[in-house]
């Protein structure tokens, strides 16, 4: 059965039907907390500030429903993204009739929004999740979002999710490497096909289809540039836009532990140090807003740097 074949109703929605929908689900699950718990009241105002609702029937019976979110300054700070609010869309409630559990319908809806918010002109999308929900996580893995964050809200810890739905982007990874509180530098090649010069940087490259995350593109590029076995990758709450050989680009930073310095370069690097924070500030050629990467560090690492 597919979503297609389903009534699907989207517009001047029932608020007290979805609700009685919504707590009827609730009802049969072992988790209910993990379903959202918008007052009739908060649903109406989500609604009246562009939000939208879709309930799928089959005859007369709700099978499964979706719902995005207008994003606002506030909700992109409290999920901690740095981006412009009016280019992301928050992905809401998703929820299924427990009858029809296992069709793949939770999959369906992602790519329903993803489709309808694209032609909206959205650039992003977002979703939180719990995190021991692993059949919505698996969901949203297989739609290609990425772990961005985890934050504690009022119904308790959740994952932030995030996905570029631009499909002129060219997604990307920045990674810091660290070994003992020390900072690995790398030399490029004067041969870099877009600065033509030689300076101090970090591992970074595009995520490719072989990658079936970024900490999958994270792992790789560590390998292929530096012959290192990562141990640990962490998420940082740093995310650029950029143009770069004519091509648009968002890309993600991590920071990424190791425990050897068995290094041995690609042809990409002529050089490498181990240096403090201090001096990995000072020396990385930085095209961004460098304070913001010290506040970053700074947070991570308890501010070692001066």
């Amino acid at each position: 059965m597919k979503l297609d074949d389903l009534t699907c109703i989207n517009e001047n929605i029932d608020i007290d039907k979805y609700i009685e929908f919504r707590e009827y689900v609730k009802s049969n699950m072992k988790h209910p907390d993990w379903l959202g718990d918008f007052s009739k009241e908060d649903l109406i105002t989500l609604v009246n500030n562009g939000s939208k609702i879709w309930i799928y029937y089959l005859d007369n019976e709700p099978v499964c429903s979706m719902m995005i979110i207008s994003a606002s300054k506030d909700t992109l700070s409290k999920f901690a993204i740095d981006l412009n609010y009016t280019n992301v869309i928050e992905y809401g409630p998703m929820f299924v009739n427990p009858k029809y559990i296992g069709k793949g319908f939770q999959y369906q809806m992602f790519l329903k929004l993803d489709e309808y918010c694209y032609k909206l002109g959205y650039k992003y999308a977002v979703g939180t999740v719990h995190p021991d929900n692993t059949y919505s996580i698996n969901n949203f893995i297989k739609n290609r979002f990425i772990l961005f964050n985890q934050k504690e809200f009022k119904r308790g810890i959740r994952d932030i999710y995030l996905k570029v739905l631009d499909k002129d982007y060219v997604e990307k990874i920045i990674t810091f490497i660290v070994k003992d509180n020390k900072f690995l530098l790398l030399k490029g090649s004067d041969k870099d096909p877009q600065f033509h010069e030689s300076f101090w940087y970090t591992v970074t490259g595009s995520v490719e289809k072989e990658d079936n995350s970024l900490e999958d593109a994270v792992k790789r590029e560590v390998k292929e540039e530096t012959n290192l076995e990562i141990e640990r990758i962490e998420k940082l709450a740093l995310i650029f836009e950029y143009e770069s050989l004519g091509k648009k680009c968002i890309e993600h930073g991590f920071i990424s532990y190791v425990s050897d310095d068995n290094i041995i370069l690609n042809e990409e690097n002529i050089d490498y140090k181990w240096c403090d924070i201090n001096e990995f500030i000072k020396l990385i050629k930085w095209y961004d807003d460098k304070d913001k990467l010290v506040k970053v560090l700074n947070n991570k690492f308890n501010k070692l740097i001066k």
